[in-house]
Order: structure tokens, then C-alpha cells, then sequence
């Protein structure tokens, strides 16, 4: 992807990019002083892009450089991380049993899996909420063995009140959210479950479901054993992630880094990827990320999306802000840039707009600016499709007319 602009990081993130790249292998350019340095904006960009675990494992020479208080504050971070894993896996043994007691199969995407399959230890790669695939098939069952665990479909406002919430839910959006219920407020995210029925917004075109869970890479600790996406899946499902998510985090750079150094980076022997362009356009678009950010090629300048910089630099990002219309807008233009096709584009269209249709209900009010005036017609005549759809296809019985 080449638009003008070119990489302006602030120093904090340089140092933190060295600390990647050093621990990689890659060269690094010449070292800037650390004496301007903020230290507490190195943590807190550690944090934000999912490092700290890794950094503390791989000890870069650099590392060397912070001072004392930012290493003993970086164990902390990395000590909640690992409080916040215990718990996932807590929670994942109980829901794994239930779901192998009805026949459901799982698998781990992300997080606890992926750290496993990296490290052989779950609690080295940052983790947020806990991410499983299910087959769609069996969501209902799934979602009722989550409602009897303690847990709540998050943000279910939207469904209209004749539609079941699950059904309106698997209807728009490729997985289901659940936290504990009751909690609310800053904490949500650090316990939420997601339940997908697809591994990654593209990849169900090469990965068929039933050969995915067949064909699982089975990762443990303890007495605890699951499974997470095989080779390539995986790789495609984490290229497809970073690419849409417009590599805002390092450690989605980091996965993928691993990834190829435990399948031998042989990416081209994946034929699956190399037959999907959505995937192998990721991938160029993931080459030329690592491109920029290490200078792998001497001379040679790659310029990013500016959307790119901005969110490698920020340190908090998500939140209300992806709620704006202008970041939903620039989002879409990023999604269709990705998209190698016109089939591609005309897909990345249609899901967005069922997710905007979605949005304007749920967030926000009816004053909330011109484009929510243009949007909630058409978002109207959407639901209303959608729900004589759902009851179609799920078999809802007319309730009787009511009689003098």
C-alpha cells in the first residue's frame, strides 16, 4: 500500500520498535539516545502494542537501557497479564468440558492459543478477551451453556423486540459477545468471551469449517488440551486481522513473525494462501508494514497509509473514537484498499453496512450528524428485510390474531 506521508514514529515508539526488531534479529539503524526519553509513554506503548511479555522473555540488549523503576513497572504489567490468563484458562477448561459433553467442537483463535503454539507457555503473548470458534450450527447450543456459566450477550440493545437477540446477533455479525453478568465499566474487555462461527472476516472462502476443526494443532498446559487453527490457516486468519485492523498493534507484527519462523516461512507452500488474493494481499500488505518499520531493503523508502502511523503511535485508540463517523468512514477505505477484487469490494460493502445499519440504532441519537439522516432509511428498510428473513429461515410461528 503506497500513499504519501512518510513513517514520522515519536522517539518512544522508535526505542520500542528497536526492542522488537533487535529481539527478531533484524539490524538495527543507528541507536538514539534515551536520554530525552519519557519513560512512563515507553510503558504505556509497550502495553498498547502487547510487548511487555515478550520483551521480558526475549531480553533485547536494549532493554538494558531503561531504568530500573520502568523494568520494575514492566514486570507488573506483565504480572497482570498473567493473572488475567489464569482466569482465562479457568474459564476455558469449564466451557471446553461442557461444550465436549454435547458434541461441540472448539477451537482457540488468538490469544492464550497462539502463545502456547509460539512459546509453549500461555502467558508470554499479551492477551485481551478470550476468542473461540464454533461451528455456526451449534451457536445456540453454545449460547446457552454460556447464559448457564454466568454470562450475558453484550450490547444486545439492537435486536428488534420480535426477533430472538442470538438470531439477530449471528444474522449481522460473525460472532457473539459475552461478558460476566453484571459487570460493566473499564473491566469489560479483559473479561469477555467471543464466540465466532468464522475465523477471520475473509477466510471462509479457502478454510472449510468442518476441515479446520479436523485438522486442529493441539496445544496444553497442565491437564488441559485444545485446539488452535492449523498451518495455514492460522496464518491466514492473523495476516487478514492485521491487515483490516490496520496494524495498530506491534504484536500482530509479532505473530506473524512467529508464525513463519514455526512453519519454516515457507509461505508459498501454503497453496491455500496463494489462491486466495484477499490473503495473499494481505500478506504483500503485511511486507510492506515490516518493510517500513525495520528498513529491511537499504534506499528503499515504503510509505504507509497515514491511518497506519497514526495508530502505531497512539497509545489508546478504539473506544468511542471507532463510534465517529469519520473513523467509521476512513475504516471503509481501508477495508476496500485491501480488497483485490470488485467481488471483494462489493462484500466489504455489504458487511459494512449491515454493521453501520447496526451502529445507527445501538450508539447513536437520531441528531447525531448528516449521515445518520441518510443512513437510517435505508438502515430501516434493511431491518425490516432482515427480520422477515430470520423468521423465515428460523422457523418463527405467527402469533395468533387476536379476535372480538
Amino acid at each position: 500500500m503506497t500513499v504519501r506521508g512518510p513513517l514520522l514514529f515519536c522517539p518512544e515508539l522508535r526505542f520500542v520498535r528497536d526492542l522488537l526488531a533487535q529481539s527478531l534479529g533484524y539490524p538495527l539503524r543507528a541507536p538514539e539516545s534515551t536520554d530525552q526519553l519519557d519513560w512512563q509513554r515507553v510503558l504505556s506503548l509497550l502495553q498498547w502494542h502487547g510487548l511487555a511479555g515478550w520483551v521480558l522473555h526475549a531480553r533485547p540488549a536494549r532493554l538494558a537501557e531503561l531504568p530500573e523503576s520502568a523494568l520494575d513497572s514492566l514486570g507488573k504489567l506483565q504480572l497482570v497479564n498473567k493473572l488475567r490468563v489464569m482466569a482465562q484458562l479457568a474459564t476455558l477448561k469449564e466451557l471446553q468440558a461442557r461444550l465436549d459433553r454435547l458434541g461441540i467442537p472448539l477451537i482457540v483463535l488468538k490469544g492464550i492459543g497462539l502463545s502456547l503454539r509460539h512459546y509453549g507457555d500461555a502467558t508470554i503473548r499479551a492477551c485481551g478477551d478470550l476468542d473461540l470458534l464454533i461451528p455456526k450450527r451449534h451457536m445456540l447450543r453454545a449460547h446457552a451453556v454460556m447464559e448457564d456459566l454466568g454470562y450475558a450477550i453484550h450490547k444486545p440493545g439492537a435486536a428488534p423486540a420480535d426477533v430472538n437477540p442470538v438470531h439477530w446477533k449471528l444474522w449481522h455479525f460473525q460472532e457473539l459477545t459475552y461478558v460476566p453478568s453484571g459487570l460493566s465499566g473499564q473491566s469489560i474487555t479483559s473479561h469477555c468471551v467471543d464466540l465466532h462461527h468464522r475465523p477471520a472476516l475473509l477466510i471462509a472462502a479457502f478454510a472449510p469449517p468442518e476441515t479446520v476443526y479436523a485438522d486442529a494443532f493441539l496445544v496444553g498446559t497442565g491437564n488441559t488440551r485444545f485446539g488452535v487453527l492449523p498451518a495455514p490457516y492460522q496464518l491466514a486468519a492473523l495476516l487478514q486481522h492485521g491487515a483490516v485492523s490496520r496494524w495498530r498493534r506491534l504484536k500482530w507484527v509479532l505473530d506473524i513473525e512467529q508464525e513463519l519462523s514455526v512453519t519454516g516461512n515457507r509461505v508459498s507452500s501454503a497453496a491455500d494462501i496463494s489462491a486466495a488474493p484477499d490473503v495473499a494481499h494481505a500478506y504483500l500488505n503485511f511486507l510492506a508494514v515490516r518493510q517500513a518499520l525495520f528498513d529491511l531493503t537499504p534506499g528503499r523508502r515504503i510509505r504507509l497509509n497515514p491511518t497506519i502511523v497514526q495508530g502505531l503511535n497512539s497509545m489508546v485508540t478504539g473506544g468511542p473514537e471507532t463510534r465517529r463517523p469519520a473513523f467509521m468512514w476512513n475504516f471503509l477505505l481501508h477495508e476496500l484498499s485491501l480488497a483485490p477484487t470488485l467481488s471483494h469490494r462489493v462484500q466489504v460493502l455489504v458487511r459494512r453496512f449491515q454493521w453501520m445499519s447496526e451502529v445507527a440504532f445501538e450508539t447513536f441519537p437520531a441528531s447525531s450528524g448528516k449521515w445518520l439522516r441518510l443512513i437510517r432509511p435505508l438502515a430501516r428498510l434493511y431491518r425490516w428485510n432482515a427480520v422477515r428473513r430470520i423468521k423465515a429461515h428460523h422457523g418463527y410461528t405467527p402469533e395468533p390474531a387476536e379476535h372480538d
